[in-house]
């Protein structure tokens, strides 16, 4: 698998990671330093971590769509925009 499909599919490990709302899944996926960015501003990985392990977030849907790759020599940046439920 090439570095494109192999990021496309953590992504859907992130997804399903989501729904289960179990955040020792979750925070495989993210550095000490991960934000997320959206309509209510910047969370940092530690607020967002806490909502999701008292409860007050929770997903039943995760998609992913819109995703772009760029690979640079030994890494990759991908973006993507992100839809929930919960």
């Amino acid at each position: 698998m090439n570095a494109e499909g192999e990021l496309l599919q953590v992504g859907k490990e992130w997804d399903e990671a989501m729904t289960q709302n179990n955040p020792e899944e979750i925070g495989k996926f993210m550095s000490e330093d991960w934000v997320i960015v959206g309509s209510e501003g910047i969370t940092r990985k530690s607020e967002f971590m806490e909502s999701i392990r008292s409860g007050d977030l929770t997903h039943n849907r995760m998609d992913s769509d819109e995703t772009r790759i760029k690979v640079y020599d030994t890494m990759a940046v991908a973006t993507s925009r992100g839809t929930s439920a919960g």
